[in-house]
């Protein structure tokens, strides 16, 4: 059994968040996307300075997932304002990021952590959360609709020098 908590990052969290961030989008997209690709990305929106900048300056919130006895990053969260290619409100927030080690599959951490995002953006007022889920990924599509989300749209997501297809859903909060 995973013994694991779930805290509020902050920027001084970055090398966590970068860690986690990077060996997790590997993990999940090393069959999927090229490796040249996948540096990039990690390099360009999962560096310590992305982090950092995402949460001082435009306000994102962020979680970290630990295993308990070390402290280890096991997952994390990212939720900002909405950048996707549909009509949004000053009420909608952005699920932009949601990774886990492969090893916290099937634990209830995901869940846990979906739960406390959703728990804190709707006492933040929003009415909304969005996200994309790369088409491809069959397992998140199926998580998020579990947990009820509907899909609303598709967006070309483009992951180092290649452009891939992302299915759009949204979870009302009211």
């Amino acid at each position: 059994m995973l013994n694991f908590r779930i805290r509020r990052a902050n920027a001084a969290d970055a090398a966590e968040l970068s860690l986690v961030g990077g060996a997790s989008f590997l993990e999940t997209f090393a069959d999927e996307f090229g490796g040249r690709d996948i540096v990039a990305h990690v390099e360009e929106k999962l560096s310590q300075a992305a982090f950092r900048q995402l949460i001082e300056d435009e306000g994102a919130r962020a979680w970290l997932v630990e295993q308990c006895e070390t402290n280890a990053p096991l997952g994390y969260a990212l939720v900002t304002t909405p950048e996707l290619p549909v009509p949004t409100t000053d009420r909608d927030m952005e699920l932009r990021r949601i990774y886990f080690l492969s090893r916290c599959h099937g634990t209830g951490a995901a869940a846990a952590l979906l739960h406390e995002i959703i728990t804190d953006v709707r006492d933040m007022g929003a009415y909304r959360l969005l996200l994309g889920v790369y088409a491809g990924n069959d397992r998140a599509a199926g998580f998020y609709s579990k947990h009820g989300f509907k899909k609303i749209g598709d967006r070309a997501y483009k992951i180092g020098s290649r452009t891939y297809d992302d299915h759009l859903y949204a979870l009302d909060l009211n």
